[in-house]
């Protein structure tokens, strides 16, 4: 499995944990009343971001300035 393909695979468990948790929580989350989907959609939307990243650089991980 590839780095993108494990990418992937996180954000589909995430995104359906964010979809599990919104069907049982009865608060809102338009208002963002709820801390626990608030901490869910982040980390969705933050595995969607690494995932978007590693497509665009090929697989590769990125590399910081101070690398060589």
């Amino acid at each position: 499995m590839n780095v993108t393909s494990e990418l992937d695979d996180q954000v589909t468990k995430l995104y359906s944990a964010y979809t599990e948790h919104l069907s049982r929580c009865p608060r809102s989350h338009v208002r963002a009343d709820c801390v626990e989907g608030m901490r869910l959609r982040k980390a969705w939307t933050a595995a969607q971001w690494a995932s978007l990243k590693a497509r665009r650089t090929g697989g590769r991980p990125h590399r910081t300035s101070g690398s060589s």
